[in-house]
C-alpha cells in the first residue's frame, strides 16, 4: 500500500472523531442506579473513548447533556426505572 493511501485513511478517521471534550454516546442513568457516581457527566470506557455516563436526578426532570458536550451526531440513551427493572 502506498503511503499516500495510508495518510488519506488516517485523515478521514481523525476528521470524523468528535473533539476531545465531546461524546458520541451518552447513557443517562438515574442517581439511584449510578453505582455511587455523583450527579453530572462522566467519561466512560478506556482512554480516548467517546462514551459517557450522565448521572441525573429524576425528581428534577429529564436528563440534559451540558451544551456542546454531545457531538452533533451523538446519541443520548436514557435509562429510566420502568425500563431497567427485570420482569416481575
Amino acid at each position: 500500500m502506498r503511503l499516500g493511501g495510508r495518510l488519506e485513511r488516517a485523515e478521514r478517521a481523525v476528521r470524523d472523531r468528535p473533539r476531545t471534550d465531546q461524546f458520541s454516546l451518552v447513557q443517562a442513568v438515574p442517581v439511584g442506579r449510578a453505582g455511587g457516581l455523583p450527579l453530572g457527566l462522566h467519561a466512560d470506557g478506556p482512554r480516548g473513548s467517546t462514551a459517557g455516563v450522565l448521572v441525573y436526578n429524576p425528581a428534577v426532570g429529564r436528563p440534559e447533556v451540558p451544551e456542546g458536550r454531545l457531538a452533533p451526531w451523538g446519541l443520548l440513551i436514557v435509562c429510566e426505572a420502568e425500563f431497567v427493572d427485570g420482569p416481575l
